[in-house]
């Protein structure tokens, strides 16, 4: 039995390496760990006080195993310790709290630290975010230790709901970002030819509301649903869209997937890499990333505003013409559809897949 000290992150990612860990594994939950359901005073003010602190430097807490025989940081979050250690990464700017402005500064002191032999892995999440710590680090030392964890969580089993019409789903709670504007104008195009309905589920910009307000084919449902509740609409889908400009890796995908929907996305970050085989990956005609995988705006407000400030209407015909592919070919829906339930229920997406990858790390960490 391998005893793990987790400094575990908030998200809902980390709760099921409690649930489901790998075998011969045993978690102990580190003090300095952050939970979620804690609504304290005092949990409040942690995480004030984090987040205030780590807009100045990088996340670095001092942490020892105890009795334990190594120790698993979530999230970014590097240590300072003499003991054997691992971490986990979204991508590169993990490494900052996703302060991303901020990772230039800090990177001499963030690379040392990773450098250092008792530091025994990194593992980000997916290929494009291993691709962003490579090319921004540019050490043999750090690449040495890369491998990737895809994450994964256990996914619930929610039968399809009969519907009458062809549906298709967006999901996205910042509207421009995700690619909301041009979901809607291709649709357009879409509805010229073809009859279906169309859900978005977003906070949408008022004078997107006001616009679909009484449109029968477009549904809008405001961005504060559950995790079940999205589930549910997406029980009642045909296809799934996704054409984020900025997803690092996008737990959306997954829940897509386990419901065996097809989806189209575009070729940012991890779309592709996830999505090949259960979908239709479309080129970006915008996105946060480069195509070294590195942010290239120098805030978000300026990435924003260049998205606001122009218009993509090849890429709508894009969208369009991958909706029709869909809505006309039953089959390939099918296809792709058990392609995806297949990733995320045995594949790479998989909790088995997770834990077969998380053992054999600690187990050469401990060699």
């Amino acid at each position: 039995m391998v005893r793990v000290l987790l400094r575990k992150g908030s998200h809902q990612l980390y709760d099921s390496f409690l649930s489901n860990p790998p075998h011969g594994v045993d978690y102990v939950i580190s003090r300095l760990s952050l939970r979620r359901e804690d609504k304290s005073r005092l949990a409040k003010l942690k995480r004030l006080v984090w987040t205030q602190y780590t807009k100045y430097f990088p996340p670095i807490v001092r942490l020892s195993r105890a009795d334990c025989d190594l120790i698993h940081s979530t999230a970014g979050i590097l240590l300072n310790t003499k003991d054997t250690w691992v971490i986990d990464t979204e991508n590169v700017y993990g490494f900052v709290n996703h302060a991303h402005t901020k990772l230039p500064a800090h990177k001499k002191q963030i690379q040392a630290i990773l450098e250092k032999d008792n530091c025994k892995a990194i593992m980000p999440h997916c290929e494009a975010a291993k691709r962003s710590i490579e090319n921004f680090f540019q050490s043999d030392i750090i690449n040495k230790k890369l491998t990737v964890l895809y994450p994964a969580m256990p996914m619930d089993i929610i039968a399809k709901q009969a519907h009458d019409d062809f549906t298709f789903l967006f999901v996205g709670v910042r509207f421009l970002e995700k690619g909301g504007r041009e979901t809607l104008n291709a649709f357009e195009l879409f509805r010229k030819k073809h009859a279906a309905k169309l859900v978005m589920i977003s906070n949408m910009p008022s004078e997107y509301a006001q616009k679909y307000e009484n449109d029968p084919d477009v549904t809008i449902v405001p961005a504060t649903l559950s995790r079940e509740r999205v589930l549910e609409y997406m029980s009642k889908a045909d296809v799934f869209m996704f054409p984020s400009y900025k997803e690092s890796f996008g737990i959306v995908y997954m829940e897509a997937m386990s419901m065996g929907l097809p989806i189209i996305t575009v070729e940012v970050c991890a779309g592709k890499e996830l999505v090949e085989g259960a979908g239709i990956v479309l080129k970006s005609p915008i996105s946060w990333h480069d195509t070294r995988d590195l942010l290239q705006y120098p805030s978000w407000p300026a990435f924003v505003l260049d998205i606001e400030n122009n218009s993509f209407p090849e890429f709508e015909k894009d969208l369009a013409h991958a909706m029709s592919t869909l809505f006309n070919d039953a089959d390939m829906r099918a296809t792709m559809g058990r392609v995806g339930e297949e990733k995320v229920r045995n594949g790479v997406l998989s909790v088995a897949y997770r834990n077969e990858t998380l053992k054999r790390v600690y187990e050469a960490a401990l060699k």
